[in-house]
């Protein structure tokens, strides 16, 4: 009767925590909306180095100039954004999952990164992500933090408190961009 009992609850725990992990960060087509009419346009930061990525060309500690531009295409189906900081290229795309109903990324850099994610609305200006992926010397990496553009539409930030890259260990980072074109 124990086991059974132990089974039982392992079976409505595990069901429990996959139910709530399939619908924990729902988004809606009207929130993806938001996020590109926020997001487009071109933006610059300079931001301290606090994860040295393979052929960054630059230390840890060393201030870089990053350039994005996000961009709507394919008739605002996908929301594209390009970047630019020390040797790397990476291209990110964004869209709209309406079988899971949310936001999902996909990213790929010059230097062989590459990553998944989801990013969810947490109120008006602010939307969190969730991203996990690797290298193409095998290091995975993954990250989460928080991205909130000002009421004005003139900068964004990005903030993590968990970048891990490898077994590098955890760096906080935060990125604050200035729109500098639509």
């Amino acid at each position: 009767m124990k086991t059974f009992a132990n089974v039982l609850i392992l079976f409505v725990l595990t069901n429990f925590s996959h139910a709530e992990d399939k619908n924990q960060h729902n988004s809606s087509p009207e929130e993806f909306k938001e996020f590109c009419k926020q997001m487009e346009g071109r933006w610059v930061t300079q931001q301290k180095v606090t994860t040295v990525w393979p052929k960054l060309g630059f230390k840890k500690g060393d201030t870089l100039t990053h350039y994005a531009d996000f961009h709507s295409d394919l008739d605002g189906i996908v929301l594209v954004s390009n970047h630019k900081f020390g040797n790397i290229k990476w291209r990110v795309t964004y869209h709209y999952d309406a079988v899971n109903s949310r936001i999902c990324s996909s990213g790929n850099g010059s230097n062989g990164f590459w990553s998944r994610g989801v990013v969810w609305q947490t109120s008006k200006n602010e939307y969190a992500y969730r991203l996990d992926g690797g290298q193409a010397n095998g290091q995975d990496f993954s990250s989460s933090g928080i991205m909130s553009t000002s009421v004005d539409g003139k900068n964004f930030t990005i903030s993590s408190g968990d970048t891990r890259l490898g077994d590098g260990g955890k760096a906080k980072s935060q990125e604050n961009y200035k729109r500098i074109s639509n």
